[in-house]
């Protein structure tokens, strides 16, 4: 068994690690090793102080007025937890609104492309285009595929001249170009920043459907393909290697 002097020499060890776990020097802590009311005064006091200071850098890295929230430092490690996480999560929600927010401004403004389609004949009209886009609308991407190219090797007989137009438009000019395309009775058959390849492939197999012959829908889609490559080159080689251009 120990002696009261090894007890005595044991606690001063304890107390003087106990001090040194909250800052203090060993310098410091040799001073009061052997006061244990005032060990854990200090050691009380200090690891408040501690837990205040950390705790203020957690508030700032949330972008809180440390000012506005001080006492929330003293709360409990429970209640401190639930506080910080209930931040966490609207930091969050703030952050993923802000991102859509960013997302949808950048669909809605910037360079766009504008695809129109019309028949000078006037043997076809915009429901002749509506009534063929209905009829692929819902297809399957390979169905699509399909279809496009039995329209590419085929001649439809929906007029005597079909014809195209593709633009890229920004945003002041936008509707304008649209304006000036309707008021010639043009079909606008798409509009977008060639992000997706779905809402393309189907414009691309609704097109080639009214569109007259091989020829011009060959041009059609070197076209396509080299505007494309203004918004999106991985998107225009995809269009390439799709129908071998």
């Amino acid at each position: 068994m120990a002696s009261k002097r090894q007890r005595k020499k044991q606690q001063a060890k304890q107390n003087i690690k106990l001090l040194e776990t909250v800052g203090f020097s060993r310098k410091e802590a040799e001073k009061v090793k052997n006061k244990p009311k005032q060990v854990t005064t200090i050691y009380k006091k200090e690891k408040r102080k501690r837990t205040a200071n950390e705790r203020s850098s957690i508030l700032k890295s949330l972008g809180l007025k440390v000012s506005d929230h001080a006492s929330k430092r003293y709360w409990s490690e429970k209640k401190w937890d639930a506080f910080v996480n209930e931040e966490l999560a609207k930091k969050e929600k703030a952050r993923k609104k802000e991102e859509q927010k960013k997302k949808r401004k950048e669909r809605e403004t910037g360079d766009r492309l504008f695809i129109y389609w019309t028949d000078p004949s006037g043997s076809a009209d915009a429901t002749t285009y509506y009534h063929i886009y209905k009829q692929i609308e819902h297809m399957t991407d390979g169905a699509l595929i399909e279809t496009a190219f039995w329209a590419l090797d085929g001649e439809q007989p929906f007029g005597e001249v079909g014809d195209y137009d593709i633009r890229i438009a920004g945003d002041r000019s936008q509707k304008d170009l649209n304006e000036h395309f309707y008021s010639q009775g043009w079909v606008k058959t798409y509009e977008g920043k060639a992000k997706r390849m779905r809402p393309l492939l189907k414009t691309i197999t609704a097109m080639l459907l009214s569109l007259y012959n091989h020829n011009q829908k060959l041009q059609f889609l070197y076209d396509l393909q080299d505007e494309i490559n203004h918004f999106n080159p991985s998107m225009s080689k995809k269009i390439g290697d799709l129908f071998d251009l």
